[in-house]
């Protein structure tokens, strides 16, 4: 009889939040580090075309690209983590 679950209390409730900020903080850390590793590939690259060394573009723009995809899939599970919290 006492066993169904009552609603959330004060305490719960901030540790769920506490818990969700925590995964945010955690998200934009990682994509700082994506920006950070983006801009230091932009150097390498533009480094290399006026050195004349145009073989490094190719594969500075795909790492780059890739930083880029996961930016995109970091930020679409922090939409995602929004809407369930919603």
């Amino acid at each position: 009889m006492g066993d169904r679950p009552g609603p959330m209390t004060g305490r719960r409730v901030h540790a769920e939040r506490a818990r969700q900020m925590t995964l945010i903080y955690a998200v934009m850390l990682c994509l700082m580090i994506l920006i950070v590793i983006q801009f230091l590939l932009l150097m390498v690259a533009v480094d290399g075309f006026m050195g004349g060394r145009g073989d490094i573009l190719l594969p500075a723009a795909g790492a780059s690209g890739l930083c880029f995809l996961a930016a995109c899939w970091l930020i679409r599970y922090i939409a995602a983590v929004g809407k369930q919290r919603a």
